[in-house]
């Protein structure tokens, strides 16, 4: 009996256009939006094609190789939460409104830079350390090494962390929550 199979290895080496499509066009969106460069068009998709390239050049694609499954679930949950309000009968511009507070603004941009984050890891991890553990091959070598024993040290990111609670705090009870 014969059984269909879909092989879509092939795929994979599309990877690059499809990684260099995605950047120019995210990029390319924002830059108009924001009218960064005075809403010039030319020079915007300048701009999106050479970091685009940039993204292909660098291991940059596997990092968008890792997050985008993330962030398509992350916006399908969204979308399935909004949905189950509409459906028990919530009003859509009050949907709206709760998206626009900045509470629910801050917090999908921490979840955006935590996927981020992750997908970063993924990649450069070994070889961040690498630098902090001080393997034999890069042993006091570089200013690279020092910089990475001191910043990814516990201590220190432990106080880097108590100091953004500390911040947080202050702003939101100067701002009377």
């Amino acid at each position: 009996m014969a059984t269909p199979t879909l092989d879509v290895s092939v795929l994979s080496y599309f990877k690059p256009i499809f990684v260099f499509l995605f950047v120019f066009a995210i990029l390319y969106a924002i830059l108009e939006k924001t009218k960064i460069f005075g809403g010039a068009k030319g020079v915007n998709s300048l701009v999106a094609f050479v970091l685009a390239l940039l993204f292909i050049i660098s291991d940059l694609v596997d990092v968008i190789d890792i997050a985008t499954p993330w962030f398509t679930i992350l916006f399908i949950m969204i979308i399935m939460m909004v949905l189950v309000f509409m459906f028990v009968g919530v009003k859509p511009e009050t949907i709206s409104a709760t998206f626009e507070q900045t509470w629910l603004v801050w917090t999908l941009v921490l979840v955006m830079f935590a996927i981020f984050g992750y997908a970063l890891s993924q990649v450069f991890g070994s070889q961040i350390q690498a630098i902090y553990a001080g393997d034999t091959a890069t042993a006091g070598k570089g200013i690279g090494f020092d910089v990475g024993r001191i910043i990814f040290h516990p201590k220190i990111l432990g106080v880097i962390l108590i100091i953004v609670i500390a911040a947080q705090a202050v702003r939101l009870i100067s701002k009377g929550l």
